[in-house]
């Protein structure tokens, strides 16, 4: 038995429920999917989750449901002080696939550390999805370093860029210099908030498209958009985190100007 079946157990005391009860009692082995609408949620699986107004985000994983009632995280931060998520906070939950983004809004119903720390929150109504495969892009403001393979010898040629957008997928660059053609292979040097660190990347990309345009200065500026490949799993563990702060910070930012 794994460490997930074991929190299963665990939680299925915690709930009062008998793990093996069906017919919209509490499940512990969904063979498809947690919720309905996220096809791609299974039981098990990792998302973070956060609160409004708070610049931090905390890593969990979904154990068990109440079909249509609550939902139970484990959290993984052992030293997370959950006495501060109260009954009725609301929080906010992402979850990520090689295919697609979740993301949902659900309510604290209970918050313990015994026997390990979960919360129990309210089954999401709505679980809103966005295709990783349209490599969904957010706006930017990052410096970045291209490196440029140059001949035989290992020598490169080295440009500072801006990134202006920024997905899973790719990366649209300016530089006020030429770097590259399409079709040519760049290592782009950037970092990225990771985990409340800075964490220095190298992203391996190939040029798609090149654009040049004057700016309001009468200076040429290189538009660069590049694809990623062969990205290695630290780097796409990293990018996703990045990604998914961006996503939580777009979600709150709507939230507010609706309240306004």
């Amino acid at each position: 038995m794994n460490a997930v079946e074991k929190g299963v157990q665990l939680n299925a005391t915690a709930f009062g429920i008998a793990a093996n009860e069906q017919n919209g009692r509490y499940i512990c082995d969904l063979p498809r999917s947690l919720f309905v609408d996220g096809s791609n949620i299974k039981m098990g699986d990792r998302l973070v989750f956060g609160v409004a107004g708070v610049n931090k985000q905390f890593d969990a994983r979904l154990v068990g449901a109440v079909a249509e009632k609550h939902v139970m995280l484990i959290v993984d931060d052992e030293n997370l002080d959950l006495s501060r998520f109260l009954i009725g906070l609301d929080i906010y939950c992402c979850h990520v696939s090689n295919e697609s983004f979740h993301t949902f809004k659900s309510k604290v119903i209970e918050s313990s550390l015994s026997p390990f720390p979960y919360l129990i929150i309210d089954y999401p109504k709505e679980i809103k999805r966005l295709s990783a495969k349209r490599d969904v892009r957010f706006d930017v403001d990052l410096v970045a370093l291209l490196h440029k393979p140059i001949g035989k010898e290992g020598k490169e040629k080295l440009v500072t860029a801006k990134l202006i957008n920024l997905g899973g997928g790719g990366v649209l660059a300016t530089t006020i210099e030429p770097v590259a053609m399409v079709g040519d292979e760049i290592e782009i040097s950037v970092s990225l908030p990771c985990a409340d660190v800075r964490v220095d990347l190298k992203l391996k990309s190939r040029v798609k498209t090149v654009n040049d345009e004057v700016d309001a200065k009468g200076q040429v500026i290189f538009r660069y958009g590049m694809q990623f490949i062969d990205v290695k799993p630290r780097e796409n563990m990293c990018l996703k985190s990045y990604l998914f702060d961006l996503l939580q910070k777009d979600a709150t930012q709507n939230k507010q100007n609706l309240m306004f």
